[in-house]
């Protein structure tokens, strides 16, 4: 009984790998999550109260932080030598990092607090998480934005 117990064990991570390589693909093209020839297709449009409603919570959040890596490379990128006093272009660089790895910890820390009031527990509800995460980096993408506009003048 141990023996196949310890097996068990050792199978549930492999277990969980193939589900999620099973379910992902239904992500895939033209939306469509899953569909039979009794079922209604499931779009990410009607998904809400599905299970489905996690992976197009958790791709709208992947598309929204993609952008937000993107603007933030640009601003790193492009910003200029000549910053006001006191600050170098060093300087505004390691602040910049300082600040976007504090940024990432308080978005982790409040949408995992939505999401644990929200009643999902670790056994639901993820799409509650992955739309916060994309609210808030929605608006962390406008506030990156500002100052990209700000160090352009």
């Amino acid at each position: 009984m141990r023996r196949t117990t310890d097996r068990l064990r050792r199978l549930r991570p492999s277990l969980a790998a193939l589900a999620m390589l099973l379910v992902l693909p239904m992500a895939g093209a033209g939306g469509a999550l899953a569909q039979t020839d009794q079922e209604p297709e499931i779009t990410c449009e009607n998904a809400a109260g599905t299970a489905a409603s996690n992976i197009c919570a958790l791709e709208a959040w992947k598309k929204a932080d993609a952008e937000l890596n993107s603007i933030y490379r640009r601003l790193r990128t492009n910003l200029p030598d000549g910053l006001a006093p006191p600050y170098t272009r060093d300087d505004v660089l390691q602040e910049l990092t300082a600040i976007q790895k504090l940024w990432v910890q308080l978005r982790d820390a409040d949408c995992g607090l939505v999401q644990g009031m929200s009643g999902g527990g670790n056994t639901g509800h993820f799409d509650i998480e992955y739309d916060c995460y994309r609210d808030r980096t929605q608006k962390r993408i406008a506030e990156l934005q500002a100052l990209e506009q700000m160090v352009q003048r």
